[in-house]
């Protein structure tokens, strides 16, 4: 209940301010933790867009990194166990 409560704290921060990186940062946090990878992504993507050089870009670009990771190593566990 509150991570579902906060995702409309962050979301209104990026209304007041569309540049704050780090309402998008903790947005993918909230989303990823709510079972929702895609919407994660996209609120990393616009964290690295707003704050390219700084320390919520750059946290938010590990993460899509690791999320994307997780995808690809779980695409190939499944593919290896469809040889079997």
């Amino acid at each position: 209940r509150f991570l579902g409560n906060s995702t409309g704290f962050y979301l209104q921060a990026i209304g007041e301010d569309e540049r704050y990186g780090k309402a998008h940062y903790y947005l993918g946090l909230v989303m990823y933790k709510l079972h929702d990878s895609e919407g994660a992504l996209r609120a990393w993507k616009r964290a690295t867009e707003v704050d390219p050089g700084g320390s919520m870009g750059f946290k938010a670009e590990r993460k899509i990194n690791y999320v994307n990771g997780k995808v690809s190593r779980t695409i190939g566990e499944l593919q290896d166990r469809l040889k079997k």
